[in-house]
């Protein structure tokens, strides 16, 4: 069981999160983003809702602690009406820019055959779309750290209330999971696949 603090902290950032105007609910939509190592390091987005188009807006945000960019970034405050268009907020400063940068190169899904792993560990279950959702297996070590949170086997006995439960495969070799009560918000559906593997 979570103790409250972890639970507290949680709520706060969800709020946080919901508020924000940095990516949906609140915000544009994200077309796509990136991570900038450096001294300070910074974050990249791409706004639109077509990525057959160029980019309506960009932002990159400088992660400096206590000023308006490191605020954005950890949401403290939302993007000013300033940002629009294309901009860098470095600290305190907007920049506005003369053109977008060029969204990232997409990264290579650098998925692994799992299919003998699925078919030898993972027992059949006839698959209810009003109980189940299914994924494709990409990673052996997903499956095996799947696996090792319900005690080594599937079904098996799950270590903790809070993980989504591996019920088996489907006929077509898909992991079948339970069906979750609701939707949450992922970073996946709001990030680049190397930002969500990062």
């Amino acid at each position: 069981m979570f103790s409250e603090e972890v639970v507290r902290l949680r709520a706060e950032y969800q709020r946080k999160r919901q508020a924000s105007n940095l990516f949906p609910p609140a915000g544009r939509p994200v077309l796509d983003s990136d991570i900038l190592p450096g001294t300070p390091p910074s974050v990249r987005y791409w706004y639109g809702t077509d990525d057959t188009k160029p980019p309506e807006g960009y932002v990159r945000l400088f992660d400096l602690p206590g000023t308006l960019s490191g605020d954005i970034l950890h949401l403290e405050r939302g993007l000013p009406p300033a940002a629009q268009g294309y901009c860098e907020i470095e600290g305190d400063l907007i920049r506005p820019l003369d053109r977008c940068p060029d969204l990232p190169r997409p990264a290579e899904d650098d998925v692994e055959d799992v299919r003998d792993l699925v078919a030898r560990r993972l027992p059949l279950v006839e698959v209810d779309p009003s109980r189940h959702f299914v994924k494709k297996g990409k990673y052996r070590s997903e499956v095996e750290n799947l696996l090792a949170c319900q005690g080594g086997s599937c079904p098996g006995e799950m270590l903790s209330e809070h993980l989504v439960r591996l019920l088996g495969r489907s006929a077509d070799g898909m992991l079948v999971f339970e069906k979750l009560a609701r939707p949450w918000p992922i970073l996946a559906r709001t990030s680049a696949l190397a930002v969500y593997k990062t």
